[in-house]
């Protein structure tokens, strides 16, 4: 019987997700977009070195870059 773990793309997107969450104070809970929403962006942009505009526009049912860069101004003032 093979005991190995297997590393999956979803298994390191939640581990990167609840990461992320933990060390960084970001709440977004508008009709817009949702703390999940600026949390995904983020990663696609930091993992990918892309802009926001390019992962808002390849991530489906993401909020526009200004939509995601408003929600990240606001809970930085917030904390």
């Amino acid at each position: 019987m093979d005991d190995t773990l297997k590393l999956t793309d979803q298994k390191v997107l939640e581990y990167a997700q609840t990461s992320l969450q933990e060390y960084l104070p970001l709440e977004a809970e508008g009709y817009k977009c949702a703390t999940e929403d600026l949390v995904n962006v983020m990663l696609g942009a930091a993992v990918g070195c892309d802009t926001l505009e390019s992962v808002c526009a390849d991530l489906v049912g993401a909020p526009d870059a200004d939509t995601i860069r408003s929600e990240e101004h606001t809970s930085e003032l917030q904390s």
